[in-house]
């Protein structure tokens, strides 16, 4: 059978199914043995490219040729052949022999645990092909599989999806965006996308954390977003380390030295009349004597001793001297998501009535048994969700579905409301979140045969549903005035970048069966809770210290502008909004208007992986010491 050659220059999220199963030559059956098998061929498999390891042979002779190892060879070569001193070179010869190979067992265990770190992960993925369902090793995928995944899996390419339930994505590894990726099955037809903006694709590395869903395998190992990244990283040119520079300049002075020593020594011996040979054997002898073979051992014992401590904090350094350059770091760049922040969104207060309510004062309206309204809260928050959390001997055990909504079922067992506990309402009907609809709904039957409708969602479409408001225990007509007053409360939220989730309820709706999406009308306000991925504890110290030790720290995020310089001015890495910029006014700017910039810059957002490398090499053109930390990209 002949293959046409596959053009993946595209993103392909503008065809549609039939054109995009026309350019894979696929079908929803999945390919044939025979076409797998010449698509391997063809493109290889599913993994990044590997970098070739050096031999043994290869790292000796990088230690020997280093300069001041070399300068210690031949003034050993000197001390033996010319000074005749054998036990002045044998000396010499064991220290350059003891430093190369302590340098040789180190870097050897930092290599055998990085290794062992990559065995852990032996990723599988279902693949229809010739229209039976099966797992495979994630490596033997080629374009044109039909992958097939659901909650919990993670991605194990880019793919475009061709169907898809309740889908929800976590990207934060790729995009930097703590918000979980709603996704669909439509063509997009706008042009130059960025990665969030693929609603349709989904990349390798992700994580699915609702729904169920195929895809149509459209790139995979080096072309793929992550395996883009990695071809950058591997493609980046090796630098010489601060401390390799210093030692460089060091032997370049001790040169200079003994070379004067040696002139000076060979001109005062002709004035004075002495022997010409004796002249030469003891220039040899001090210029010998000028270059201290004890200092790369020395070195090298030092940089071991720091590397052994670092391991001892789960530190992996796999080149002894990059501990040296650590010590020399004055920026360093982070992701928010799982570094500065948690990853774990949390409820922080609800908007009741007319003001915000922390989490102490909502323990103080159930002590005074004012909970009838919670109940409603966080019957909703349990019963209109697609997420689940499992709860065992009080701890949580399990976390499955949309961050935002496993927040609220974590603050419902907090506020001692525990998911079983309203396993009594019946589900008549439901209709799950939907971006179109911007909320999820459900119609519940009670243990005395009431029906009820309860919405969660975006504030600002489901107050429009409404007509009355919970205020201090009773119901409240809803005015204009009132109705303005909520939004400008919420708004102070939102700008902060905390997620805002509503909750309307509408009682005793009769004998109704069906959600009617389009005339929803007489709810009641109930409350708003205000979301966000908290800062971790030490953050805050952490950052003053690195400030007290004049290094520069810099946010770099998938999430919106407003959410990065919240967190980044409540920890302390920005004060002012000035200091922050969007991914697209960065692509935008002329290469010498970021280089003025650079310095005073301090988040990021909205950044694609790569814009990461163009920030560090930037900074690095300043002659700077870079660090990049973070679980993202």
């Amino acid at each position: 059978m002949s293959l046409e050659k596959i053009d993946f220059s595209g993103n392909f999220s503008h065809q549609t199914k039939e054109e995009l199963f026309t350019v894979f030559q696929s079908s929803p059956q999945g390919l044939s043995e025979e076409v797998i098998d010449e698509r391997l061929r063809l493109y290889g498999t599913n993994e990044f490219a590997k970098v070739k390891k050096k031999t043994i042979f290869r790292k000796i002779i990088e230690a020997l040729i280093e300069p001041m190892a070399l300068i210690l060879i031949i003034a050993a070569l000197l001390s033996f052949f010319i000074i005749g001193d054998a036990i002045e070179a044998i000396a010499i010869v064991a220290v350059v022999l003891i430093n190369t190979i302590i340098g040789l067992i180190q870097e050897g265990k930092a290599e055998k645990a990085a290794e062992e770190l990559k065995k852990i992960l032996s990723p599988q993925c279902k693949v229809i092909r010739d229209g039976n369902v099966d797992v495979i090793a994630s490596k033997f995928l080629v374009p044109g599989d039909i992958i097939v995944f659901e909650s919990g899996d993670i991605i194990p390419s880019d793919a475009r999806l061709v169907e898809a339930t309740d889908l929800l994505i976590d990207e934060a590894h790729l995009t930097g965006e703590s918000e979980p990726i709603q996704k669909t099955v439509q063509s997009i037809t706008e042009k130059n996308l960025r990665l969030y903006e693929m609603k349709n694709i989904v990349f390798a590395g992700s994580k699915v954390l609702n729904g169920h869903a195929k895809a149509l395998v459209v790139k995979t190992g080096n072309i793929t977003e992550m395996g883009k990244i990695a071809v950058n990283i591997q493609e980046t040119e090796e630098e010489r380390t601060p401390l390799q520079k210093k030692m460089d300049r060091e032997v370049k002075s001790l040169v200079a030295l003994a070379i004067v020593a040696l002139i000076l020594v060979l001109v005062m011996g002709y004035f004075r009349g002495t022997d010409l040979g004796f002249s030469i054997l003891l220039a040899i002898s001090i210029l010998v004597a000028v270059f201290p073979e004890g200092l790369p051992a020395s070195l090298t014992i030092a940089l071991s001793l720091a590397m052994e401590r670092l391991a001892k904090n789960s530190v992996i350094i796999k080149q002894l001297s990059s501990v040296e350059t650590l010590g020399n770091v004055d920026y360093i760049c982070t992701d928010k998501t799982g570094t500065i922040t948690k990853h774990d969104m949390t409820v922080k207060e609800f908007f009741i009535g007319a003001k915000f309510y922390v989490m102490a004062d909502v323990f103080k309206m159930i002590a005074e048994g004012k909970s009838a309204l919670l109940h409603d809260l966080f019957l909703t928050s349990v019963r209109c969700s697609t997420a689940q959390v499992i709860e065992q001997d009080g701890n949580i055990v399990k976390e499955l579905g949309d961050p935002t909504e496993i927040a609220l079922i974590k603050a419902s067992i907090l506020n001692g409301f525990k998911p079983d506990q309203f396993d009594s309402y019946h589900l008549i009907d439901s209709i799950p979140f939907s971006s179109e609809l911007m909320f999820s709904t459900i119609l519940t039957k009670d243990s005395l045969g009431k029906h009820d409708i309860y919405i969660k969602g975006a504030p600002e479409k489901i107050l429009t549903f409404c007509n009355s408001y919970y205020l201090d225990g009773k119901i409240q007509t809803l005015d204009d005035h009132h109705r303005q007053h909520i939004v400008k409360e919420l708004s102070s939220r939102s700008e902060k970048g905390f997620r805002l989730i509503g909750f309307v309820k509408k009682s005793n709706v009769g004998d109704v069966q069906k959600i009617d999406v389009k005339n929803l009308s007489g709810f009641t306000f109930l409350a708003t809770a205000a979301i966000y991925d908290p800062p971790k504890d030490e953050v805050k110290q952490m950052i003053q210290e690195t400030k007290e030790a004049n290094i520069n720290v810099v946010m770099i995020t998938g999430d919106s502008i407003k959410t990065g310089f919240s967190i980044a001015e409540s920890v302390g890495i920005a004060s002012d909004m000035s200091q922050a910029i969007e991914g697209k006014d960065l692509e935008q700017m002329s290469t010498e208007d970021f280089e003025d910039r650079v310095e005073q810059l301090r988040v990021y957002s909205r950044v694609a992986p790569l814009d990461k490398l163009k920030i560090v090499e930037k900074l690095r053109a300043k002659n700077h010491i870079v660090a990049m930390t973070g679980d993202g990209v």
